[in-house]
């Protein structure tokens, strides 16, 4: 899912999360947003390869809705690619009616930033989960990525014990990660709590 897989479409720069390690939580940052046309423009330049709706936080453009009613119209794949803090109950069926067989949604990313202990995110874990559950209930396939710096840690809301919250397993674990010592600590990690889910590794994350 590299830059050369996959055309990447950065819907707008808004994210509310907050991370702190994230550019797009800098208070200077202009909120800019792709306008509805433009977003079918961009994915239209590369029709051979997977488009991917990205941002900021995608679900946090104010014309969504919009877009997600193009997309029904198009051929081209995609991805939408999520922080999961966002509740995603009033897109669910709109979701599940792009998603394939149907289709040419062929999946949800949902990041994990928001879970972790590096800052205080512990509203955001309860509609975090929420989405994976709504994501099961309605056959919706979803990745899970994992941006791997020094301080990431998921301790405090004990990510690795929410059994049930992956009744539906995720299609595969998309691994980003800077620094190559980090690796094989969380190769293990994720192996051990997602038996037989394959993993993609990136190392082109700049992690700041």
């Amino acid at each position: 899912m590299s830059s050369e897989a996959a055309n990447t479409v950065m819907l707008t720069t808004k994210c509310s999360s907050g991370c702190t390690h994230c550019p797009f939580s800098s208070p200077d940052l202009e909120k800019l947003f792709l306008s509805p046309a433009m977003v079918q423009k961009i994915m239209s330049q590369h029709p051979e390869r997977l488009a991917v709706l990205s941002g900021g936080e995608p679900f946090e453009h104010p014309e969504i809705s919009e877009i997600l009613k193009n997309l029904s119209k198009q051929t081209i794949p995609f991805r939408i690619a999520t922080g999961g803090f966002v509740d995603l109950t009033p897109w669910i069926n709109k979701l599940k009616f792009l998603s394939r067989p149907t289709g040419t949604l062929q999946g949800i990313s949902m990041g994990t930033d928001v879970l972790s202990s590096r800052v205080n995110h512990s509203k955001w874990a309860p509609i975090w989960k929420n989405n994976i559950r709504l994501f099961f209930e309605s056959q919706i396939p979803y990745s899970l990525t994992f941006s791997i710096g020094p301080d990431l840690d998921f301790t405090r809301l004990n990510l690795w014990k929410w059994t049930d919250l992956f009744d539906g397993k995720p299609e595969f674990i998309y691994l980003r990660y800077s620094k190559k010592e980090l690796l094989q600590e969380w190769l293990h990690k994720i192996q051990s709590n997602f038996e037989a889910i394959p993993i993609i590794q990136d190392d082109i994350f700049p992690y700041s």
